[in-house]
Formats: C-alpha cells, structure tokens, sequence
C-alpha cells in the first residue's frame, strides 16, 4: 500500500536532482512549452525516490505523426512481455544519433521485482511509427519466462528473425535484406546464455545499401532481445542503376589487380600473434570500390585514388634519428619531461594524468600512459611512452572545442601559412625518424591522404609500413596526422614483430602470377550503395553520401577477411589468420571423437573452445585429466578467449608463475571464488583428478560447499553401494542429485580418475545449470 503522506511532483530526471533538504526542479520538455514527455517522481518525507508509472501523452508535437502514448503502444505490441514493464519517461528528439535526420520518440521503461529494478529504453520513429531500437534486459525476459522450451540453432534463429523483421518493419522488403558478412562475431563461452546476433544491410531497388542496416540478437527461445535500425534517411540514391557494366568494371578490376608478399602472422586479430608465414596478398588498392557510375577506384573516404597515392615512397635517411632514453624512466614526472624533450608541445598544455602499466596489445611492455590539458584552447592530448626505452607509441590531440565554445589553435592558421602536402610528408618524415628504431631502414610511406574539402578537421594523413629485406611485415603499421599549421596531431606505432622471427629464409614455391590468378579466381565484384562520410575519423565527421559501387568480396563471403585472406606463398593454400572464436564459421570436430559415448558433449567441447584439439585435430577423449586441466577447461567455459587475454595479475599462485600454461585459468577462477585467495596446502596442478575430488569442486563451483558440510558420514548417496567409501559425501549426494556425476553400475567409484570424455560431459551437465540453480553464472544472465 502507498503511503499516502508522499507527494506526487512531475520533473524531467536528467536534470534534476533531490537533495537531502527536498529542494525539486522543474524542467521544460526539449522541444517547447506543452508538457510531453518528463517522469513523474514520488519523494517521500526522508527524501526516498521513487519512479512511477508516468501517463503517456497523447499529444502529437510538430514534425511528428504519433504521439507519446502511440510510441508507447506500439513497442508493446511488438514486445507483449513489456506490458509488465513500466513506462517512465518519454522524449522527442528531431535527430536520432543513428538515425541522422529522423524524428524519434524515445521511451524509458523500468521493470522491478521486489526490491530489485532494472532500466531500459527502446525508441520509435515518429513519423512512420516503426521500431526504430530497443534492448530488452535477459532478466525482464528470465523474469517472465513460463517454461522450458527447445533450444534453436542459428539457422532456426536465422528464419526468426527474418520473419519478425517482415511482420513489423513494412518499410523493409525482408526477402532483399543482405546479411553482413563482415562482423566479427563475439565471443563465445559455454557457461554463457545463447544470444545469436545478425547484422543485414536494408536494399534499395534490390541492391543493399550501407546506409540502411538493421542489427538484432535472439536468445535460444527465438525472442528478439535487441533491435537497433541505423539509417541515413536523408540519403536517398540517387540511381539504382549502373552506367558501367559488370563486364567492363571485371576487365578493368583484373588488369589493375596485383598481389605482394608479406610476411603474415599466423594469428591477425589477437594479443598473441604466434609466429610469422611467407604469403600473398592483394596490394591495398585491389580492396577498393570501382564506382558504377565513372569507373574510378575510390579510397576509403570515397575520393578517387590518385596516382601514386599508395605506392612505396622510402624515408629519407634524417640528421635527427631515434635515441632511446639514457635511462629507464622510473617516475611520471620524468617520463613527462622526456616525452617534452621529444615532441614539440606547447607549455599552454599541463600533465594531468600519469599511469604505469601495460599496452593494451604487449603484455611483455611496460609504459607510461599521460594526459595533459590545454584549458585555453580546448585540447587534450594524450601519450604512450615506454618506461623502459622512452619510444614513444602513441601521441593523439583531441578537442572539445564543439563542447566548450573553444577555438583550436588549427582553428586559428591563417590560409596564408597552411602548409602543403610536401612540407607535411617532411614533417612526418622527420617525425618517424625521430621517434622510431631505424625508421629508413624498415620503414616506407604506403599511404597518403589529404584532408577532404568538408573535413571539420583538416589534417593530412599518412600511413607507414614495416618492411624486412624489402618484403612489408603485415600489420605493422605507422600512421601519422599533421595539421594545416604543421602541427602533428596523431602518430600511433603498432610494430610487434621481432625481425629475428621472421621466415626469412623461405623462398616463395608459388610465382606471383599464380597467387594473382588464385585471388581472382575467389573474388568476385558485387553492387551495393556504399555509404562516405557519418563515421567519425582523425579529420572528424564529414556529411555522409552514398555512392553506387562494385566491391570486391570474397565468393565465400568469408568474415572479415574481405579479400584479403593470405594465400601461403610455400603450400599454395589459404591460410585463416582469424580466430575461432572471433569467426562466425562453425568449428569442426576433433578427429578422433566420432562414434564415442560422449561424442556429442566433446564435440560441444570443442565448438565452445573449451577443448583444442591439437596438430593432427585429435582431443584424446579417454586421457586422464590433472587438476591443472580441469581448472583451464573451467576457465575456458568462462571465457573462450582465455588464452588472449591479458590479465593484470603477475603475481605468484604458490609455486604458479604467469608463464605457467595454467596460470590464467588459474586466477580466472580465484576472480569467481572458485579458488581460494592464497592457495591451500594440498594445491596442485598436477595431480590426477578423482571423481571424489570432481564433486567437491562442483560444490565449490555451485556455492554448495557449506551445505555438503552438513551431510555426516552415516547420510547415504543413493543408489551407490560404495557410499562409505566417499570422502566427500555432501558433496557427492549433491552432484548426484543435480545429475552432474551419476553413478555407474550402482557405484559412485570415488577414486576413479576423471577423463576427457567424462570432464566433458559433466561441463556440458553444468552449463545447463548455469542461470538456472540458487546461484551458478547467474550474473551471466542479468544483462
């Protein structure tokens, strides 16, 4: 029952705030003075808050053709479960972040169960009355949920998805939509819930436009838990119609194709590269788009490429060279004055922030992260610098001038002295000498761009790629920004590669010619509307456009790799650099799984990374496991990308040191609770596992282990005839009953040392559990 002694006062929550003494403001809606759209708070005597249910307005404001309450309607229509939702507070915003020049109405809903809430927001085109975005929270959908139902597969969610999009979004023909080939799925992992995302470009007049996409995520039931439709409205094509025909733009793509060897790391998306191949692949101008219209090949930002533009320009050998620190910089203050030795800065700017610690993509680094301020001008900046030698790896100006009313100094260069493209390659030239290990001798300028005539920021942009014995070492780049008024205002180093790594020694078996029939052979040119502009980049956001184009993609639309997958220059075969668990492919079983008892939980093992198979695809299902094992399996189920993450941890666990292959798994599990701080006496990595043991460690895993203290030694586990021989026995009556470890023959077999096969299968058991007991992975299913 309410309290009747509360007030009821109507307040816009973003701006508002209650204090201690109840002082209230009121705030008028964005877009006038008629009431739409504001929260109605309650705020009893001691100052408590409360948000309640606001009645939604039916008022419609200019420009819009729903109103609030109509906005409201139709989300739960679309989501009948929101009905349990509350409606919080409605706003009109006439330009969208994702949907540049629509009128939205924005809804905030909130859903509490007892004493516990969660918030969300889903919003709707004002005009059309389409969903436009919404999130629904996994534990409004777990809250609501009435039963069990049969998982789908991602093809079943495929069709769900397609289908919900034809029912509710008219604007759409569904049967055109394109999937995205190019996200990089998420991770991931066996103890987290099933959520199948897909990502479609929209078509006009059959041909897909970048400008128009939809992303959406499912969960296993096939219920829609996020819609997002990010759309340039105000980008109409002008022409669905090529001027220059397929037959031509392949003629004219094949003749400029050209391939180059590069020495490739096994692994280009991860922390951990591996080692490093001699392969083909396409030189960068054989990834752009040929517009349909002219036939020039565009660049990124959709201007044609000049001549020149991204051929191999060598640095010049400079008088000002790399010159390490003379000595490690142990403070912050003494890294700041280094980095102001090495780089011009200006004293206006003031070091606000200093941090020792690691690169993001080197766990073996060690650099200080600064931050300085230029309050006058509305800039930040920020650096990189190693602690150790004083290269500098990152340098990056930001501004807040848009924010604060400010002028950057850039804002205050006079046309008179902006410098030229070639005073601002000497600037970099001089720049990258100065700043990097034997910049003449291992680098060269590949790419070159000049700042577009509607570039907020117009900054001349350079790229620089590593090279060894003449051969580039892909993804070691260089870029650099500078300025109009020859201010570097970006230079970021992302140089791993250890030369003395490199295959130097291989020789190419396939000729050049070969490698350039393969990739054509693969690749074929596709019409799409291929949006410019809208993204944020060094020189800001330009104004968007579309432009009718034919890209090159790979026939198996494989992710990511566009066409640049490297063909091995020694075995002639395509080498995927990416990630299982960072692709959208399905893994293949290990080879020495079919036809086992528990083929089907290894298999699931696998696919989820929670077992690597090794060089010849085999997993040894019947090979005892250790502790060590079991902890790093524990850990993968967690985490599928265990093995590239870098924690912060670099302290011992007992004799555990950070090179040991289980001490990731290992501190990953102490961070769950599921080791102790400081480990026990009896800690090890090596010892065979029991089922005895397993059980225990289940306990512990389930936040059981106090309650399996409870049962004596005269509680029997049922339907076990050796029962007095098990040494935990709570914890052995508790596994059994949740179905995690049975019996076999009509016996527990205490210690009977746990297989592959059988950890397997008593993960797979587990993961079920997981969102579903008193408390196992729970926190996984709230977001």
């Amino acid at each position: 029952m309410k309290n009747k002694s509360k007030k009821s006062v109507q307040m816009k929550s973003t701006v508002c705030a209650v204090t201690a003494t109840a002082m209230l403001c009121l705030a008028q809606p964005v877009w006038g003075n008629s009431s739409h759209g504001f929260t109605v708070t309650q705020v009893d005597a001691g100052g408590i808050v409360e948000t309640v249910a606001q009645n939604m307005s039916t008022e419609i404001p200019e420009g819009a053709k729903i109103s609030a309450k109509q906005a409201e309607e139709t989300i739960k229509r679309l989501f009948p479960m929101l009905n349990k939702a509350t409606a919080t507070n409605a706003e009109f915003a006439e330009q969208n972040y994702s949907n540049t020049g629509a009128k939205v109405w924005e809804i905030m809903f909130s859903f509490q169960k007892g004493n516990r809430g969660t918030g969300f927001s889903a919003s709707v085109n004002a005009v059309t009355g389409e969903i436009v975005s919404v999130y629904i929270p996994r534990y409004l959908l777990m809250s609501l949920q009435e039963g069990p139902a049969q998982p789908l597969g991602r093809e079943a969610a495929s069709k769900k998805a397609l289908e919900w999009i034809k029912k509710n979004i008219k604007s759409v023909n569904a049967n055109e939509l394109v999937e995205n080939p190019l996200y990089m799925g998420m991770t991931k992992s066996l103890f987290s819930p099933t959520t199948y995302e897909f990502y479609f470009n929209v078509s006009v007049n059959g041909i897909p436009s970048d400008a128009d996409m939809i992303s959406m995520s499912l969960d296993e039931q096939g219920q829609v838990t996020t819609f997002n439709r990010t759309q340039q409205s105000e980008l109409t094509p002008a022409s669905s119609v090529a001027k220059i025909s397929a037959e031509a733009v392949r003629k004219q793509y094949e003749e400029s194709f050209e391939v180059e060897l590069s020495y490739i790391p096994s692994a280009q998306f991860a922390r951990t590269r591996g080692s490093y191949f001699l392969g083909y692949v396409p030189k960068t101008e054989a990834g752009f788009s040929i517009d349909a219209n002219t036939g020039e090949v565009l660049d990124y930002g959709g201007e044609p490429v000049k001549a020149d533009q991204y051929k191999p320009v060598d640095i010049p050998i400079s008088s000002g060279v790399y010159t390490p620190s003379p000595k490690p910089l142990l403070s912050g203050d003494e890294a700041v004055k280094w980095v102001q030795s090495q780089m011009d800065i200006s004293k206006n700017y003031k070091a606000t922030n200093k941090r020792l610690g690691k690169r993001w993509s080197d766990k073996e680094s060690s650099v200080w992260s600064i931050s300085f301020s230029d309050l006058q001008n509305g800039r930040d900046l920020s650096v990189e610098v190693d602690s150790k030698t004083g290269q500098i790896y990152t340098y990056n100006f930001y501004s807040y001038r848009f924010e604060s009313g400010m002028k950057s100094e850039q804002d205050k260069t006079s046309a008179v002295n902006k410098v030229s493209k070639k005073d601002a390659e000497k600037i970099a030239f001089r720049t990258i000498s100065r700043l990097t290990p034997d910049a003449a001798k291992e680098w060269k300028l590949t790419s070159s761009v000049e700042p577009g005539k509607n570039d907020p920021y117009q900054n001349y942009q350079f790229s620089f790629t590593r090279y060894a014995g003449g051969i580039p070492i892909s993804g070691d780049t260089l870029s650099i920004a500078v300025g109009m008024d020859g201010q570097v205002n970006q230079f970021a180093n992302y140089s791993f590669a250890q030369i003395s790594d490199l295959p130097l020694n291989s020789k190419p078996v396939i000729t050049e010619a070969e490698a350039k029939a393969a990739f054509l052979k693969e690749t074929e040119l596709k019409l799409k509307f291929a949006q410019y502009g809208g993204y944020m980049s060094m020189n800001g956001s330009g104004e968007p456009s579309t432009k009718l184009v034919y890209y090159p993609v790979r026939k198996d639309i494989n992710s990511m790799y566009l066409i640049s997958i490297p063909l091995d220059a020694i075995t002639g075969k395509w080498h995927d650099t990416i990630l299982l668990e960072y692709s959208n492919t399905e893994t293949a079983p290990a080879k020495d799984t079919k036809g086992h008892k528990s083929e089907a939980a290894l298999n699931t093992m696998v696919q989820y990374r929670v077992m690597i198979p090794d060089e010849d695809q085999k997993i040894s299902p019947d090979q005892e496991i250790t502790t060590g094992d079991w902890y790093l399996f524990v850990a993968r189920a967690l985490n599928s990308s265990l093995d590239q993450y870098y924690g912060e941890n670099t302290e011992p666990y007992g004799s555990i040191k950070p090179e040991n292959k289980y001490y990731k798994a290992i501190q990953s599990l102490v961070s769950q609770n599921w080791l102790p701080y400081e480990p026990d006496a009896a800690f090890s990595t090596e010892r065979k596992i029991t089922r005895d043991e397993l059980a225990l460690m289940l306990t512990q895993m389930l936040n059981y282990e106090k309650l399996g203290l409870t049962f004596t030694k005269d509680d029997v586990i049922p339907g076990a005839i050796d029962s007095a021989s098990v040494m935990n026995k709570g914890a052995a009556i508790i596994t059994m009953k949740l179905g995690l470890i049975p019996v076999i023959d009509g016996k527990f077999m205490p210690q009977r040392v746990v297989t592959r096969a059988e950890a397997a299968e008593v993960l797979l058991r587990l993961s079920e559990l997981a969102g579903k007991s008193d408390s196992f992975m729970n926190e996984n299913f709230m977001w």
